[in-house]
């Protein structure tokens, strides 16, 4: 039982690493029987030679353990009482459309957020149509007769519209500079000078629309769920005020979270989410209100961080591999149960 233990754990170590499957062979076995001629002499050396690390039987390791980090993700989720996901989706080495998905649960009095799945989709990107719509534009605009052609086609099809306009704000997203050209022109939204022209008054008037869309997505705080960042405020004004939201029980059982030292180590000692996580017995009421404003992921920091592991293990030597149960080793937080692991694929292929 312990040499098949052992050559999981070999293999682990081949997938957190983000290496190619072969580099068993290649590198780890050869590296091995090295040292041990070193070390033992070179009859013991040899017996390397029948550990089997070949791409194929690294491949099948790799896929049993990152099944059994799915099957206990997925026991985790099935006992926590809400979670959140965050999705993003980019292009890989081969220019397909791959979406990320994380999640972030309680289990155990603790807030987990773990990598879900990374599949390819069966469609284009929003970047991918806007890169090929930028394409069409360039080619129609960039020489005349393609432009005086196109005009042609279009009354001859009865378009309402028969010119095309150069898309500022793809060129915008394309150079990455949405944010910066959006501060340049803020000057718009301020100015207290008479703006002349409709089409300037018209793109004042988006602006102020599109200032009022990012609002939504980045509104000031409530000072009513102020007692959720801060729940030890001792004034009875303070508490009064934050606690408008709450019942009357809600209430006193904040006061007594406020007053009590041994809570206010406990917060200390741990993050927000985990320190309301660990009182969730004992206050369900205020944990719940807590937990669901601080479960939901605040960045696409995790989706970045699969993208980038995407793309180490998706090489041009390697675009045709699933790449799912290798990312899946290499984010977890959680650790295969290889013993379990073995045990199934023994099941598996003893005789019947």
């Amino acid at each position: 039982m312990q040499r098949p233990l052992n050559l999981h754990r070999v293999s682990l170590l081949i997938a957190k690493t983000g290496k190619a499957h072969s580099i068993g062979e290649t590198l780890v076995k050869p590296a091995a029987k090295i040292m041990t001629e070193i070390m033992l002499g070179e009859k013991s050396s040899k017996e390397i030679n029948k550990i089997p690390l070949s791409n194929d039987t690294v491949k099948k390791r790799i896929t049993s353990m990152a099944e059994n980090l799915k099957v206990q993700l997925v026991s985790q989720l099935q006992q926590s009482l809400y979670f959140s996901l965050k999705l993003d989706e980019s292009t890989d080495i081969g220019n397909e459309a791959n979406l990320s998905c994380f999640v972030k649960y309680i289990y155990c009095g603790e807030v987990h957020d773990e990598f879900l799945f990374c599949r390819p989709l069966p469609t284009n990107t929003t970047g991918e149509v806007l890169e090929e719509a930028v394409k069409i534009v360039n080619f129609i605009k960039g020489k005349a007769l393609n432009t005086r052609l196109f005009t042609v086609l279009c009354k001859e099809m009865g378009s309402e519209h028969t010119k095309l306009l150069y898309h500022t704000e793809a060129r915008w997203l394309t150079w990455g500079k949405v944010l910066s050209r959006l501060f340049e022109l803020d000057f718009l939204l301020t100015s207290k000078e008479e703006l002349d022209g409709d089409t300037t008054q018209a793109f004042k008037a988006h602006l102020q629309g599109l200032h009022s869309e990012i609002g939504k997505y980045f509104e000031e705080p409530d000072p009513s769920f102020e007692w959720i960042r801060n729940p030890f405020v001792t004034h009875k004004v303070d508490i009064e005020k934050v606690s408008v939201n709450l019942s009357s029980k809600e209430a006193d059982n904040l006061v007594e979270i406020a007053t009590s030292g041994t809570l206010k180590t406990l917060f200390r000692e741990r993050s927000l989410a985990n320190g309301w996580a660990q009182v969730q017995s004992e206050y369900p009421g205020l944990a719940e209100i807590a937990l669901k404003h601080l479960i939901p992921f605040p960045t696409t920091y995790n989706c970045e961080i699969g993208f980038s592991t995407l793309v180490d293990h998706k090489t041009k030597k390697r675009n045709r591999i699933n790449v799912d149960p290798d990312i899946r080793l290499k984010l977890s937080r959680l650790e295969p149960d290889i013993p379990t692991v073995v045990r199934q694929q023994k099941q598996y292929h003893s005789p019947h």
